[in-house]
């Protein structure tokens, strides 16, 4: 509160004239004692007040007041003693706003309130400029929103048509056109990508137009915006648009277009329209200008990312080929039969190719042809190939075949359709319905021959369901399986002979053991017993040692037989009892020997020994007994056979003349033959010998 101790009217007016803000004194009964041209100013702007008609003297009771804001209250509460401020107070008079900071305040003499002073000061011209640049902030900061949603939906993963879409939507927001068209460029074509507003009547998406126009030619190579004011004018831009427009695009005034590029890479354009004419000033051309940036890194992520897809795809195509090529070389490399293995050709070439693969094939030794398929090949179609067993070399496909050309049928249907214009058809009825049913089916295919040592042998027919380009990767391809299809066949031929050549080598082999173990056994038995009851009269003690002699050549025989069984058996190895076999082993070698052996067994019937155990124990047994009857000149052989839970103990010893490990010659295999075979199921074989100490031979194999 400020106390006058006097007030003097001179003192007072020089100060209210003087001062830049309006100033009012009002006493008790509201009468004003004094006021300054800034209040009267106020009075008239906020209080809808005549400055000329305010007087000294006169009360603020009897004048005419704003009635939106009443000034008596706030006098009043200064009156009784209360100082207070009000700030940015908003008051509209006569269709007119204004903002004023008032302050209100008592004026004191001699410790009584006198009067009212009342303080304005115009912040009009603050508040409107404030509020003003506050709306360039938020409009600025809804066009940065804006901005920032389009480079958020550029990074996002939704398709590129999404994207475009919604980039379309952002800038509408900012720009409100009336119409949007964003174009790729590829190969000297305008392709439509993305359409909007009035323009969805004239363009559609995938549409197509050829840059044959200087309009898109100049702006495919500008780096700013060209704007046509309005294209029904007469500059140059705008007879270029009629041009480039033959058909009026109806409501249209404004034109704006702009080039699409990354990275000095033109992509494409954007185009934008307007009925209002000259609609697109520089505000509008900077934005459209930021988010046709976007659209760009949009269309060039969609065309990195189709590349990259492309790459991938590529790459796991070729991934897929190399491991189908694995897989058939490596059941090319098995004794797989025929059949399956050309099974395993036509499912690996349906991963690699894609294609439904049938093979066609000579049967060995016969004139009849044999037929592979896949297994999505249609099934009547599969069972008519099935029929069709003959070769006719007068068909001209097959002609070609076999002078080792491959044949491309790009069009099934159109084959068909010859086939039934055909006035006279002289062709297999077979041949016609397998015709239609590829037609039926099918839409292209490839038919590749199968050479044997330059000899037909067979077909391989890749078949599509759609139109499919036979480029130089894809005939490549079909002639490596057609390679691979003919390695099998002739695979499968040498395995056929070999395994003649191998039962006739497996017999005479059998027939040579035969006579050199059992006949010259019986025969040596034959003799005796012929000479035996003449001996029995001579010397008794003697005809019955002889007579030991021929059971024990018996004996001998009848294990050297079950044993050659057994060989033309294999899989009696497996069923039997390995004590049972081993058994045989040395009942065989005693017979033909004469050399006592020890046998000495501990096995635990609990433990069960697979089927490769038992034949490498056999085998093992069998090729270390060979070599003690050629080799040792032995006396006696020990063999102890032993099976426990924790393994297996086989030790076979002679007394023989042993031998130096260290000078084994070359040419002997049989004790790598032990070894190796030991390898095979995780064994280990230790052979231990000296010369004239004998030989050891210790096979474990631990459970």
């Amino acid at each position: 509160m400020y106390v006058f101790s006097s007030l003097s009217n001179l003192l007072i007016n020089q100060q209210f004239e003087n001062l830049p803000v309006g100033v009012v004194v009002v006493n008790g009964d509201f009468r004003i004692l004094n006021s300054n041209p800034a209040w009267l100013e106020f009075a008239r702007l906020a209080l809808a007040l005549d400055p000329q008609a305010i007087q000294r003297g006169m009360s603020l009771m009897d004048l005419s007041l704003n009635p939106v804001f009443d000034v008596i209250p706030l006098i009043t509460r200064a009156l009784k003693g209360e100082a207070f401020d009000k700030g940015q107070v908003r008051i509209k008079s006569g269709g007119v706003v204004t903002y004023w900071d008032l302050t209100f305040s008592p004026l004191i003499e001699n410790g009584v309130i006198v009067a009212a002073q009342m303080v304005v000061i115009d912040r009009t011209e603050q508040v409107i400029g404030r509020m003003v640049l506050e709306n360039e902030v938020e409009q600025q900061s809804k066009d940065l929103i804006t901005l920032l949603q389009v480079a958020k939906t550029v990074g996002s993963s939704l398709s590129l048509e999404e994207v475009l879409r919604r980039i379309l939507s952002e800038m509408s927001r900012v720009v409100a056109y009336d119409g949007c068209a964003i174009y790729t460029l590829a190969e000297n074509q305008l392709v439509v990508r993305a359409v909007t507003g009035v323009l969805q009547g004239t363009l559609t998406l995938g549409e197509t137009f050829p840059v044959d126009n200087e309009l898109d030619q100049r702006l495919l190579c500008c780096d700013s915006a060209i704007t046509i004011g309005d294209v029904e004018g007469d500059e140059e831009s705008a007879r270029l648009f009629r041009t480039r427009w033959r058909n009026p695009l109806p409501g249209v005034r404004a034109w704006m277009g702009i080039n699409l590029s990354n990275q000095e890479r033109t992509i494409g354009e954007m185009v934008l329209v307007h009925s209002q004419p000259g609609y697109f000033d520089q505000v509008k051309e900077d934005y459209v200008l930021a988010i046709a940036n976007q659209a760009a890194i949009a269309l060039e992520n969609a065309r990195l990312f189709q590349a990259e897809t492309e790459r991938l795809f590529e790459s796991e195509r070729r991934r897929r080929v190399a491991e189908g090529l694995q897989d058939i070389l490596k059941a090319l490399n098995s004794n797989m039969p025929l059949n399956e293995l050309l099974h395993v050709i036509v499912d690996q070439v349906e991963l690699m190719m894609g294609a439904d693969l049938t093979i066609r094939y000579k049967i060995e030794n016969s004139n009849q042809i044999a037929t592979v398929s896949c297994s999505d090949f249609p099934i009547e179609l599969a069972d008519r190939l099935s029929e069709y067993k003959t070769f006719n070399m007068a068909n001209t496909l097959n002609k070609k075949l076999v002078n080792g050309e491959y044949v491309i049928h790009s069009d099934y249907p159109a084959i068909w359709k010859e086939v039934l214009e055909k006035e006279v058809n002289d062709e297999d009825p077979l041949v016609i319905e397998i015709t239609r049913l590829f037609a039926k089916y099918y839409y292209s295919g490839l038919v590749f021959p199968v050479l044997v040592r330059g000899e037909y042998f067979g077909s391989l027919r890749f078949c599509y369901k759609t139109e499919k380009i036979f480029d130089d990767e894809t005939i490549q391809l079909a002639a490596l399986i057609a390679e691979q299809t003919a390695l099998a066949i002739e695979n499968a031929n040498l395995r056929a002979d070999l395994q003649t050549t191998a039962v006739s080598a497996e017999r005479n082999r059998l027939a040579r053991e035969l006579h050199d173990s059992v006949t010259q056994t019986l025969f040596s038995a034959s003799l005796i017993a012929e000479v035996l009851p003449r001996i029995w009269q001579v010397n008794p003690q003697e005809g019955a040692r002889r007579l030991n002699e021929i059971r024990q050549l018996s004996r001998g025989a009848l294990a050297e037989m079950r044993t050659l069984l057994m060989e033309l058996r294999p899989n009696a190895i497996f069923e039997a009892e390995p004590s049972e076999l081993l058994c045989h082993l040395v009942d065989a070698f005693s017979g033909r020997t004469g050399v006592q052996v020890t046998f000495e067994k501990d096995i635990d019937p609990a433990v069960v020994m697979s089927g490769d155990q038992k034949l490498v124990i056999y085998r093992i047994t069998q090729e270390a007994l060979n070599n003690i009857s050629k080799h040792a000149n032995a006396q006696q052989v020990f063999l102890h056979f032993r099976v426990k839970t924790e393994k297996i103990v086989l030790i076979i010893q002679d007394d023989g003349r042993g031998f130096d490990l260290a000078n084994t010659p070359t040419d002997h295999f049989g004790l790598s033959f032990m070894k190796e075979r030991a390898e095979m199921i995780g064994a280990s074989c230790t052979i231990t010998s000296q010369v004239g100490e004998g030989t050891l031979v210790q096979v474990i194999i631990k459970l």
